[in-house]
């Protein structure tokens, strides 16, 4: 808080230190923070499955497929889409303008797979990225909502 003089000896509070653009500044930097973190929130949740691109290992861990099977390359590929999500989510922590456009990658991401993961019937085996995915729903929203609403 911030005291001058008044003067006459006598001291009082600086109003323009609680309100004004002082206070607005302050109220911005912690949006901005908060946005930042949604995103990387986001930005972690894809990328393990990112990594598996340059690990392929990975893959065998995160989805049971061995190097041997057929669809390991399309799968392996696959990972290089969740790097552009991860790319995305990182790059809207930094630009508002892209936003709204990681918004919409980020949510076809995790939305497609819930609901192939809903026709398949719900495999036990993807049960985990499932679980990742939907608790990861409510921070898309979030972000969401603030890309739309700025």
């Amino acid at each position: 808080m911030v005291i001058r003089s008044a003067g006459s000896g006598g001291s009082r509070f600086d109003p323009a230190y609680l309100t004004g653009n002082r206070g607005r500044l302050c109220g911005c930097y912690c949006a901005t923070m908060i946005e930042r973190i949604l995103w990387l929130m986001l930005a972690a949740v894809h990328a393990l499955p990112a990594a598996a691109l340059f690990l392929p290992g990975l893959l065998t861990r995160l989805y049971g497929i061995s190097s041997a099977e057929p669809m390991f390359l399309l799968v392996q590929h696959s990972a290089g889409l969740f790097l552009c999500v991860v790319i995305a989510c990182i790059w809207a922590m930094f630009d508002p303008a892209v936003r709204r456009l990681a918004v919409v990658i980020t949510a076809v991401s995790m939305m497609s797979f819930l609901v192939l993961y809903l026709f398949a019937r719900s495999p036990s085996w993807l049960q985990t990225i499932a679980l990742i995915d939907l608790a990861a729903l409510p921070v898309l929203a979030a972000s969401a909502y603030l890309a739309w609403k700025s």
